[in-house]
């Protein structure tokens, strides 16, 4: 197919060839750059042509793999080892339950949503992805080796896994690179491990659409690098888990720059505890910028002299230049 009439097309898309055994050796076209396939019942491998005995470079040019609704797909190549793939960027994997993941080097950017814990177990075969997103309906528990050997992962996005109860723990230790965390519309997710603080390099959290989960672990107050905390669940306290009023809490989260509040509900007091949690936040920053003022005045009048004393150090929010809460879009503007 090489030397083909196909030869110099870019972009091939097949669909609801329900009947489809084989498909033609596309992997030897040198230009082809994107294959979307969808809807073949029988489809088993995307690469089926081996000429002569030589090892041969399939899909030379491919960058963007996209793989939907094929039931019975088990493998992108029907010879593992073979060298294939050298280009691609990016995976989209829906529906394809029996397939695994073979080990390549190229893909930096992996969307898997199924119905099956395969294809996550495999996941790790691809160590050099930057980005990923999960999302499988039915599977109760992540497989543990999901997250391995995946050093260099900078995003990771887990939504719509209505059956999970918690992350796995040992896998989130390896996230060394991880810098965006976005966890969505897991139903049962009830528990986030103390692992959360071995993600040194994260700068954004975002957790939403989880009504089990009520806390944090306490190890997420620690993290030198978060910048953005978008937190979406319900909480008895939000104010107590920030540290309001807590002194032992005045170190933590000294970084963070942007906190969106807007969606803690606390069902017990109502508008109340919103009105309450509102007045805590105006309270608290009022504070904590009257002491970095005061703190950069008596730095000013005592050049050269090295204060000791810790009280104007790591002051609770010192970094904090924007807050939103929904219910109150005024408050920022309001906070002196």
């Amino acid at each position: 197919m090489r030397d083909s009439i196909l030869k110099n097309i870019v972009s091939i898309e097949l669909r609801s060839c329900r009947n489809c055994l084989l498909l033609p050796a596309f992997g030897q076209l040198p230009s082809l750059q994107q294959l979307y396939i969808s809807k073949m019942d029988y489809l088993e491998y995307i690469d089926n042509y081996f000429p002569g005995e030589s090892p041969v470079r399939g899909f030379p040019a491919l960058e963007v793999l996209r793989i939907s609704k094929l039931p019975n797909l088990v493998g992108l190549s029907r010879e593992e080892g073979r060298e294939l793939l050298p280009c691609l960027h990016q995976i989209d994997i829906r529906n394809c339950p029996k397939l695994t993941l073979p080990c390549l080097s190229s893909p930096t950017l992996l969307n898997v949503s199924s119905s099956s814990n395969v294809v996550p177990s495999s996941i790790s075969n691809l160590k050099n992805l930057t980005t990923l997103s999960v999302h499988v309906r039915d599977m109760v528990s992540f497989p543990e080796e999901m997250l391995q050997n995946l050093t260099v992962l900078e995003s990771l996005s887990i939504w719509g896994c209505h059956e999970i109860e918690s992350l796995p723990d040992h896998g989130l230790r390896s996230l060394k690179s991880l810098k965006r965390l976005t966890i969505d519309h897991c139903y049962k997710l009830s528990y986030l491990s103390e692992s959360l603080g071995h993600l040194t390099a994260l700068e954004e959290l975002n957790v939403s659409g989880c009504p089990k989960l009520v806390t944090l672990p306490d190890s997420i107050k620690h993290l030198p690098s978060l910048a953005i905390f978008n937190p979406a669940f319900r909480a008895s306290s939000p104010a107590k888990f920030f540290g309001f009023g807590d002194p032992s809490n005045r170190s933590s989260l000294c970084m963070l720059k942007t906190a969106v509040l807007g969606s803690f509900e606390n069902r017990n007091n109502g508008a109340s505890a919103d009105s309450s949690l509102r007045t805590q936040i105006q309270i608290q920053l009022r504070l904590q910028l009257q002491l970095q003022l005061r703190s950069t005045s008596l730095r000013s009048e005592r050049t050269g002299e090295r204060r000791k004393d810790k009280r104007h150090r790591n002051t609770f929010f010192s970094e904090l230049v924007f807050v939103v809460i929904d219910w109150y879009s005024s408050l920022s503007l309001n906070l002196l």
